[in-house]
């Protein structure tokens, strides 16, 4: 369990790649970039040329998912493709918060992060929106060992001393709460 820096690069055409190369040199740890608004190929470059862990950010994704007869499946749409456009980590909604996305549904994310893909590295699931300490030990039964725990309005609903409310996370996820 640790923590990392990863700055929201997205921004309009090359403002992206150059924010991101700024971000290496400032010293983050990783770049946090929505593929929704810049596309799966100004990811994929960002992965490749900057070199820095990427966690994608799932604005404007959700017009995608099937509703009704279209769309994308969330195997596809929030793994396969993310990986391939070098997502390191991925943000989606986690069912149960205030997003519509069902318990199957997220399973078949998490099998889309880390099914053999033409011997491309899994990638980390980070379910959201709207998620709260007393289900840590939900989402990691769900995604596994290996995932990012997205837990932040929660920690400020908690009172006024926001360092102890993550205190208490760092507890929860670490089973010593």
């Amino acid at each position: 369990t640790g923590a990392v820096y990863a700055p929201n690069v997205t921004a309009p055409g090359e403002e992206t790649l150059r924010r991101a190369r700024l971000a290496r040199e400032a010293g983050a740890g990783a770049v946090m970039v929505a593929p929704g608004l810049v596309g799966f190929d100004r990811m994929e470059r960002i992965a490749r040329e900057v070199g820095l862990p990427v966690l994608s950010h799932p604005a404007f994704l959700g017009g995608f998912v099937p509703k009704g007869e279209g769309g994308i499946a969330h195997y596809a749409l929030f793994g396969q493709l993310q990986r391939i456009a070098g997502a390191d980590a991925v943000i989606f909604p986690n069912h149960g918060g205030r997003f519509a996305f069902t318990k199957e549904e997220c399973a078949e994310i998490n099998a889309g992060l880390k099914d053999d893909l033409a011997g491309l590295a899994p990638a980390f699931p980070a379910p959201g929106g709207g998620m709260r300490l007393e289900r840590v030990p939900e989402i990691r039964a769900l995604y596994g060992e290996d995932l990012i725990f997205l837990i932040g309005g929660d920690l400020h609903r908690r009172g006024p001393d926001l360092a102890e409310a993550a205190r208490r996370f760092f507890a929860e996820v670490r089973g010593t709460a």
